[in-house]
């Protein structure tokens, strides 16, 4: 059942209900909890949380404010090891880390509690907590059997990926980050908002995200703001490190960080400039707006979002797949699109197997059968399907639809295998073209390594060895049908008779 549907279900549901109904209903579900989850129950019934299993706000305020004070630390283990515990020869130093204080289950709960608000279109609650915890640097002590360790350490939120600490990605978290910041407090094309998207941009929970994905979230004024903004970072960090450079004492860690700061920065002003205004000047360049083209733009964004999720199970983009590619087919203007752009959207689709790992299959199965529309285009997205092996046996269906008689015998002649249903459709092809001798060799190879149905492939045999007078061939035949269970003799029979 879609999302919506759900949705739409408990609703009516509940006008039905009374409010001694609703209460003895929640009473119900009250003490199916165990005690570890009630207290969060409790704070969801009263309005203190939203997200039951998350820390509350005053816990995370407090977690927050006691890793800042170094109550809260990693620790180090830094250690000497011949052979690895696998028994791999190593002959180095390793540093590990150490969560004594269970401070990464505790963000574990936020982080993940945060995704479901954004789910809930809590944005700006979600914004609020990332932005408290996203810029968290733990202090690092040395573990009580450790090595001494000698450069200064940290330990960031984007270290704790490395260490399996998370069950969410960095780049999950990032992405949330900034979902948060675009859509909680809104774009207002400012310079501050800018200045606060750039500086999360930077951050190293978000290295790897780019800004021509929210592109779609971004105003014209935000994105002139960031490019200026950029700019003039670069330029300054560029006057920062030759100012280091230049000096007598040179501290090759500086130089380092700015010159990995610099390179970020310009990726950045690339993507702005190469992807994001590109997108921009394509649009002014093009009168008529391409409705598909956007929309499936739109459906590709929201394939991103769902690439995030640990599970696929009923989330909101892919009702919002759903919605769009009705709306696209209700609309029903397909001829009015270029055919180069519906091409490449077919190839796309069949390429991912039309999404079916996302729970989507459905609708853009039935999307892409809208976008094929002339004899030509159909056969060209026959040779696109020709190419992906899931899909080569709807090409030769539709070679077999359109007269292209030879790719699909060729489809036939490569896909004989344990079923007979490829042989008995090569015996027809190769018997009205009049080649019975190739028919035949079909047809007693399939007797042979078939493991299903035979019941076509003897009617086959045993009507060409009478038509062509061979009286022992045809006893033969007969007398093996008889002997075999995947055969339906009276089928035979029937079909024999004159």
């Amino acid at each position: 059942m879609e999302k919506a549907t759900f949705i739409e279900h408990v609703c009516k549901q509940l006008e039905k209900m009374s409010e001694e109904q609703k209460d003895a209903w929640i009473l119900s579900r009250a003490k199916l909890l165990s005690e570890s989850e009630q207290q969060g129950f409790l704070m969801s019934l009263s309005g203190e949380k939203i997200i039951t299993y998350m820390p509350a706000r005053g816990e995370i305020e407090s977690f927050c404010k006691a890793v800042q004070d170094g109550d809260i630390c990693m620790e180090y283990d830094y250690h000497y090891y011949e052979f690895s515990p696998e028994g791999r020869y190593v002959d180095n130093w390793i540093l590990h880390y150490h969560d004594p204080q269970g401070a990464f289950s505790f963000l574990d709960r936020v982080f993940r509690g945060c995704r479901d608000l954004e789910r809930l279109g809590e944005y700006g609650l979600a914004g609020q907590i990332l932005d408290q915890v996203c810029r968290l640097e733990f202090q690092v002590v040395k573990a009580a059997d450790s090595e001494e360790f000698e450069k200064e350490l940290s330990f960031l939120i984007a270290d704790a990926e490395e260490e399996h600490l998370l069950s969410m990605k960095t780049r999950e978290i990032g992405f949330d980050w900034i979902m948060a910041l675009l859509l909680g407090k809104g774009d207002d094309g400012s310079v501050k908002c800018a200045e606060k998207l750039v500086d999360v941009l930077n951050s190293e929970l978000c290295k790897e995200s780019q800004i021509s994905d929210f592109s779609y979230l971004i105003s014209d004024q935000l994105l002139n703001a960031m490019e200026k903004l950029i700019k003039a970072r670069i330029k300054t960090l560029e006057e920062e490190r030759k100012k280091v450079t230049g000096e007598e004492i040179k501290s090759w860690r500086i130089i380092q960080k700015l010159e990995t700061k610099i390179a970020r920065n310009q990726h950045l002003l690339l993507d702005i400039q190469k992807k994001c205004k590109k997108q921009e000047d394509r649009k002014k360049e093009n009168n008529k707006v391409s409705v598909l083209k956007a929309s499936w733009n739109q459906i590709n964004e929201l394939f991103r979002m769902l690439s995030y999720e640990r599970y696929i199970d009923d989330q909101l983009e892919i009702d919002e797949v759903w919605n769009i590619c009705q709306a696209l087919i209700k609309r029903n203007q397909f001829e009015e699109e270029d055919w180069n752009l519906r091409k490449k959207i077919l190839n796309e689709m069949a390429a991912n197997e039309y999404y079916d790992c996302y729970g989507c299959y459905d609708p853009i199965k039935e999307l892409s059968e809208k976008l094929y529309i002339t004899e030509a285009e159909t056969l060209e997205y026959a040779d696109i399907l020709d190419k992906y092996g899931y899909t080569a046996r709807e090409a030769a269906n539709l070679y077999r639809q359109y007269g292209r008689m030879e790719k699909y015998v060729r489809y036939l002649e490569t896909h004989l295998g344990k079923t007979s249903k490829e042989y008995v459709e090569l015996i027809q092809c190769y018997s009205d073209d009049g080649n019975k001798a190739k028919a035949r060799e079909v047809a007693e190879a399939g007797v042979q390594k078939c493991k299903d149905d035979l019941t076509e492939l003897f009617i086959f045999l045993l009507k060409d060895a009478r038509e062509c007078g061979m009286e022992d061939r045809y006893k033969k035949f007969y007398a093996s049908a008889k002997r075999r269970i995947r055969v339906d003799m009276k089928q035979v029979d029937h079909s024999l008779q004159p």
